[in-house]
């Protein structure tokens, strides 16, 4: 199982601008496509949506260690 930080790190730099949403939203759908086509979690993560879109809780308690 990948780390949930080494996956938003790679992403963060294959993509070299993002935001926060889209960072969070890019993440659900790798979770959710590789759940789909292997049948397993990509990462250990949880998320929930809120008025504002899909949350990884995770992510968000730790956006100042990936991004810095």
């Amino acid at each position: 199982m990948a780390d949930l930080i080494d996956v938003a790190r790679y992403i963060l730099d294959s993509k070299k601008t993002t935001t926060g949403m889209k960072l969070h939203k890019i993440l659900y759908y790798c979770q959710v496509w590789h759940y789909i086509w292997n049948n397993s979690a990509l990462m250990d993560a949880e998320f929930t949506l809120n008025e504002n879109g899909i949350i990884c809780t995770t992510l968000y308690k730790n956006i100042t260690n990936i991004v810095s």
